[in-house]
């Protein structure tokens, strides 16, 4: 959260944004760098612009991520009790284009990386997206016993007969499965042509 009241509502421990606060001054007296993230969710979404007005404008910290939530775990937890702390990517999406004008307008050379989202939610976003695409990627474990991390990641992704139109068909591994059962995929809408960069007016 970007400030005391929601952050200690989210984390469920009073007092814990002045500690964050105070850890982090006592990380950058050690010159350590910095790096936050935020899990968004229907509490927080709405404030991501003045999360980043703070964390990079204020306190100058120096790598951040913005994650999508998957509706395992403790999101569900919060679902079946009334929490309903879920929000739809098309809802998250003009959010985070604000929050990445912050950066843009300073030209700064690390905005954040995007975890859980894909082109066809924020199109010209991709080269901030994380784990959207195949990794080409095998693994092997001390027994010996290989494991193919796309397979292990379409495992848990779903794709729709809209997904065979997009031009990123062929390299995007699909939506989260969790967010899929609890939202649909009503918002996927196939991209025909490759996006401009957000950032292409920056010179």
């Amino acid at each position: 959260g970007h400030a005391a009241a929601l952050h200690d509502e989210l984390v469920a421990v009073p007092g814990a944004f002045d500690k964050c606060l105070q850890s982090i001054e006592n990380l950058k007296a050690l010159k350590i760098g910095i790096g936050v993230n935020i899990v968004l969710n229907e509490k927080n979404y709405r404030q991501l612009p003045a999360f980043y007005e703070l964390f990079l404008l204020k306190l100058q910290l120096s790598n951040f991520v913005i994650i999508a939530p998957l509706y395992e775990g403790n999101m569900t937890l919060h679902a079946k009790t009334g929490g309903k702390i879920g929000v739809r990517m098309s809802d998250l999406a003009p959010y985070i284009r604000r929050a990445y004008k912050i950066f843009t307008d300073i030209n700064y050379p690390k905005p954040p990386l995007l975890l859980h989202f894909t082109p066809c939610v924020l199109p010209g976003y991709e080269q901030q997206m994380l784990g959207w695409s195949a990794f080409n990627t095998m693994v092997v474990n001390p027994k010996g016993e290989k494991r193919d991390l796309d397979q292990t990641a379409q495992s848990h992704t779903v794709k729709t007969d809209a997904c065979g139109r997009c031009v990123y068909n062929d390299r995007c591994i699909g939506w989260d499965a969790s967010y899929a059962r609890y939202f649909g995929t009503d918002e996927i809408a196939p991209l025909l042509d490759v996006p401009p960069r957000y950032d292409a007016h920056v010179q």
